[in-house]
C-alpha cells in the first residue's frame, strides 16, 4: 500500500494487520489490524483464520492453541478462534482432573 500520492516504493502491511482501503478512493493507503480470530505474519494482502482449535486477539501475528481447563477446574465454555476457553473452579464437594 502507499499513504504517499505519487510513491516510487509500496509500504507492506506490519505481522497482526492488512492494507485497508479509503472509503473514497478504494486505494489501499494504510493498514488495519487482523480480527480476533485471524493473523497475519506481515507483508500480507488478507489476515488468515485460526484453525481448529487455534484462537488470537486482534492484531495478532500467529494463532495459539486453545487453553485446557487445570486440576480443580471445569470447562464453561469453548475455545473459539476468537475466545479463549473458559473455566471455572470446582465447588465443594466436587473434583477435575483437569483437561476439558
Amino acid at each position: 500500500y502507499s499513504d504517499t500520492v505519487g510513491a516510487s516504493n509500496c509500504k507492506t502491511a506490519s505481522a497482526g494487520h492488512k492494507p485497508k482501503a479509503d472509503l473514497t478512493s478504494g486505494l489501499m493507503t494504510s493498514e488495519e489490524q487482523c480480527a480476533a480470530g485471524k493473523y497475519s505474519t506481515g507483508a500480507a494482502e488478507v489476515c488468515t483464520s485460526c484453525g481448529s482449535g487455534e484462537t488470537s486477539d486482534a492484531g495478532a501475528a500467529g494463532c495459539s492453541t486453545c487453553a485446557t481447563c487445570g486440576p480443580g477446574q471445569y470447562q464453561i465454555a469453548e475455545c473459539t478462534s476468537s475466545t479463549e476457553t473458559q473455566c471455572a473452579d470446582c465447588v465443594a464437594g466436587k473434583a477435575s482432573m483437569g483437561g476439558a
